[in-house]
């Protein structure tokens, strides 16, 4: 029985990608290096060190840590202004807060932006609970972010729907006998 839904929130809520990309590739050309496609796919969902090691692999003499607080200065700065939503998502949210299923966001984002992304757009007040990517040890594609989450909505991850970017392969056989949409 499904008791609760648990979001991703980058690609699932809100249409950021486009706006990390361009973050990126600005951040590419100030710094002197080429950005890759493959390199944006792999940064996806990510935050902390994976984000850093991906960094660090793509651009030899870059300092990962550093980039990534000019990363997230620079989308929390854009996206302070307007959060671009996905189609549906409103009418989804809304469908599932009138028949009180319990809502939550997992996010491999860092706390701030999570909580900035979602009290511009309006839709913090729907969410029971909210997890970032700085709360586990292990980022995506590892599921701690979700277990951490369907444990603090007090569900066992085979109650919990969760749902994240099509395609994206988060859930190893760790997290066996969850609900994928």
């Amino acid at each position: 029985m499904i008791n609760a839904v648990i979001f991703d929130m980058d690609g699932v809520l809100f249409d950021t990608e486009l706006v990390f990309d361009q973050i990126w590739t600005m951040l590419a050309k100030k710094y002197g290096y080429v950005i890759q496609q493959q390199m944006l796919n792999n940064l996806r969902g990510t935050s902390g060190k994976r984000m850093a090691n991906i960094i660090e692999s793509y651009w030899k003499d870059a300092d990962g840590f550093l980039i990534i607080d000019e990363f997230f200065a620079n989308a929390k700065a854009y996206l302070s202004q307007k959060v671009p939503l996905k189609p549906g998502v409103c009418e989804l949210i809304d469908f599932l807060w009138q028949h009180k299923m319990p809502m939550a966001v997992a996010s491999g984002s860092f706390k701030d932006l999570v909580l900035s992304n979602l009290k511009v757009s309006g839709l913090i007040h729907y969410f029971q609970v909210i997890s970032s990517g700085d709360e586990v040890s292990s980022g995506k594609p590892e599921p701690d972010i979700f277990l951490l989450t369907a444990k603090r909505l007090c569900q066992k991850p085979q109650n919990v729907l969760q749902h994240f970017k099509p395609g994206y392969p988060i859930i190893p056989s760790k997290w066996k006998g969850s609900r994928l949409p």
